[in-house]
């Protein structure tokens, strides 16, 4: 007798890639093996494997919208030298021009945070890719997108189910009994007890959502008096938003498992990953990532034929390190994620800064002995004129606010004008997403 030496859970995620291969019409089981060993390629290695996929993506796309705006041929020397690039703006506006009919494409619609919603249609090679780096992702930490999990996301009440497309759907369907599905809109303490309790019997492997949703869940347990530890997370994965250090440590000890942090962009998909040993590695067999003297983030998806992006300006700032993680991948890290453009807060000199100004200046406040006074703040700006908004904590002073005002005027300028506004919750994005920080003028 043959035995097979092979255990159920490999050959289920075998069966889900073949299933997904169909879904796509690419071997995702090739696609996933290639990256697999690619990870672990020397950096040059894998900047060879870029440059070959850039050029391949240069011959097979229709690049006449890129030839015309800067009158004359495309090259790789071009996009990286940043000679040629694409701005929100003139994808939205563009967007036709850009686009190559396909068969097999993909819609992505961005939630429009920052302005205008806009619509990427991606090729099936370049959907495949996305499958596989995510799959990549999750094996890194024992995990696969096809175990039961927790989704905590935004969904309107008034979304339109027919604006998604059918392979949307088809692909939610597949995937609804593994998954309990957490809408942020929802999530309040009316709610959290039920919200709990399907957690428990789902039996979710891992949790996933908004870096506010997931980090509010666990606040309204520890409230409740439910304990997370119960569910038997094994990661909870934060994308979409900033992570604050703050933030990790409490989703850490509420459900007693690691945080893993995803940064990318609907437009494009995954750019990086949080590994183990804490480096965010860039997803190199997927995007070029670059940054412009100033340190906006440039990407150019090595794959999407449809609409071909490069050199896309996708409004964040981000620091690249080619330091070298202990993981022992050679794919480069990104040191830090600055955030949006929109999210720099313009000082009273015309210089900008971070909006940890005032994540810090908050840490400054608990440790100078007024801890959980402010529980959240979100802060607006226009002009020079600062509207903060503060949620209460249980050990609320009024000199807190005060000093916290104070510090906000120290680090961005005297002239400025801070006012306060007490609110029982910050309000969410239309996405569900929270922004603790949003410049409203240009």
């Amino acid at each position: 007798m043959i035995k097979l030496h092979i255990t159920f859970k490999p050959l289920c995620n075998y069966i889900n890639m073949m299933r997904a291969s169909i879904f796509y019409r690419r071997n995702i089981v090739k696609a996933y093996d290639n990256i697999d060993r690619s990870q672990y390629f020397p950096a040059p290695e894998i900047r060879k494997l870029q440059l070959r996929l850039l050029n391949d993506l240069l011959m097979s796309s229709d690049l006449t919208w890129y030839s015309n705006k800067m009158n004359g041929p495309v090259t790789i020397d071009k996009i990286l030298d940043h000679s040629i690039g694409l701005s929100k703006n003139e994808l939205r506006d563009e967007f036709e021009k850009l686009y190559k009919p396909a068969k097999k494409v993909f819609i992505h619609v961005t939630s429009g945070s920052t302005g205008r919603p806009l619509k990427v249609i991606s090729s099936n090679i370049s959907e495949a890719q996305r499958a596989a780096q995510r799959m990549r992702f999750y094996s890194w930490w024992g995990i696969t997108p096809w175990d039961r999990n927790i989704l905590i996301w935004g969904k309107m009440s008034t979304e339109n189910a027919e604006r998604k497309s059918i392979k949307k759907r088809m692909k939610d369907i597949a995937l609804e009994p593994r998954r309990l599905f957490i809408n942020v809109f929802d999530l309040n303490e009316a709610t959290i007890g039920d919200y709990y309790q399907q957690s428990l019997e789902k039996k979710a492997v891992f949790i996933r959502g908004y870096a506010s949703g997931v980090y509010q869940f666990c606040s309204l347990m520890q409230k409740n008096g439910l304990d997370g530890k119960k569910l038997g997370i094994k990661l909870a994965i934060v994308t979409s938003e900033i992570l604050l250090e703050d933030h990790r440590n409490f989703i850490e000890q509420i459900l007693d498992c690691k945080v893993a942090n995803e940064y990318g962009a609907a437009e494009i998909g995954l750019f990086a990953c949080e590994c183990p040993a804490g480096s965010m590695h860039i997803n190199e067999e997927l995007n070029l990532l670059q940054t412009d003297e100033e340190g906006n983030l440039l990407v150019t998806d090595l794959h999407n034929t449809s609409t071909p992006l490069l050199n896309y300006a996708i409004g964040d700032r981000i620091i690249i390190s080619d330091k070298l993680c202990s993981c022992g991948r050679g794919l480069r890290v990104i040191d830090k994620i600055v955030g949006r453009e929109g999210d720099l807060v313009r000082k009273a000199n015309g210089e900008f800064a971070s909006q940890y100004v005032f994540y810090y200046a908050a840490k400054e406040i608990a440790a100078m002995g007024f801890p959980d006074s402010i529980a959240q703040y979100k802060v607006i700006q226009e002009g020079m004129r600062f509207t903060v908004f503060i949620v209460k904590g249980p050990n609320f002073k009024a000199e807190a606010v005060g000093l916290f005002s104070e510090r906000i005027r120290q680090n961005i300028g005297k002239e400025i004008s801070v006012n306060i506004e007490f609110v029982n919750e910050i309000p969410k994005e239309k996405s569900g997403k929270i922004r603790f920080f949003q410049r409203l003028d240009s």
